[in-house]
């Protein structure tokens, strides 16, 4: 049965915001009445899958924003909330339109008697596989708030590991950065007006004038292709990670690095571990943690 959302006016004069079930917008209204409340507006149906103008507003739920309502989840489920009564109230409260959506059509089908995890799995993109597995073993163990508790924890501290680890990595990439602009600004404008003052000296240079002379001519004249061929191998790479074998090597080649690969291993020995411990703590056997 489709959804939809309303706002309306209770017997105090007081606005009201929800979600009704009904066929059509006008029995939406006719529920509405009967519950004494005087429709202001009300939304058409939604589709459970989000609909293409959804996924153009929001690919999906944000890390930050996802660890939030799964907390928010975890409180009201706690509290002996029903959990289609707890989506709902964490739906309403959130400020965007298509998380909204996403958790509006979770409910939707929790109301037709998905399990949530079945549910969460309808929309892939904002609720990985994991995420959907912690949830199903909390819904097995029966302590679907304790589960969600710990969840919401994991994500934040992975979301925290992952920051530290980009902020590491930002400094020396930036300086990277920089350092091979102003090369490439020194040999592109500056050595093409030294070499003109040597071009007027009847005396062999040394070779390393020779060499940074050939290199600003070799810029000058085939930077833009260069540049060109950067941008083509950097689209290349992304749609190659997309490969697994290839991207199985490449992550064997990271991890081989000295420094970036110690770093790597650490993050994801904790995240393994973190994951490992929640998953198991929420009363999934452990083969099937694993």
């Amino acid at each position: 049965m489709p959804s939809f959302e309303y706002e309306a006016l209770d017997a105090g004069g007081r606005s009201k915001r929800g979600i009704v079930n009904a066929d059509t917008a006008r029995l939406a209204r006719q529920e509405l009445r009967r519950l004494q409340l005087t429709p202001v507006s009300i939304s058409a149906p939604r589709d459970k899958t989000g609909g293409p103008g959804l996924a153009r507003a929001q690919a999906k739920i944000g890390a930050g924003e996802l660890v939030n309502l799964t907390r928010q989840l975890a409180v009201l489920i706690g509290a002996a909330t029903p959990l289609e009564e707890a989506i709902n109230a964490v739906a309403l409260q959130t400020e965007k339109p298509g998380s909204r959506k996403r958790l509006l059509a979770v409910r939707e089908r929790v109301l037709e008697g998905w399990r949530f995890a079945d549910a969460l799995g309808e929309d892939k993109n904002s609720f990985s596989d994991l995420y959907r597995a912690v949830v199903a073993a909390g819904e097995t163990s029966g302590d679907l708030a304790g589960v969600l508790d710990r969840l919401a924890t994991m994500l934040e501290k992975n979301r925290s590991m992952m920051n530290k680890a980009i902020a590491s990595l930002i400094y020396p990439m930036a300086l990277a950065l920089i350092a091979g602009l102003v090369v490439t600004a020194l040999m592109t404008e500056v050595v093409p007006k030294i070499v003109e003052q040597f071009q007027t000296f009847d005396a062999k240079l040394p070779l390393i004038t020779r060499i940074v002379m050939g290199v600003s001519n070799f810029l000058g004249a085939y930077g833009l292709y260069l540049a060109l061929a950067f941008v083509i191998a950097a689209v290349a790479f992304w749609q190659a990670m997309k490969s697994p074998p290839f991207k199985l090597a490449f992550d064997r080649r990271i991890l081989a690095v000295p420094l970036l690969g110690k770093l790597l291993r650490g993050l994801d020995g904790a995240r393994f571990a973190r994951t490992l411990a929640t998953l198991f703590s929420g009363g999934a056997p452990l083969l099937d943690s694993l």
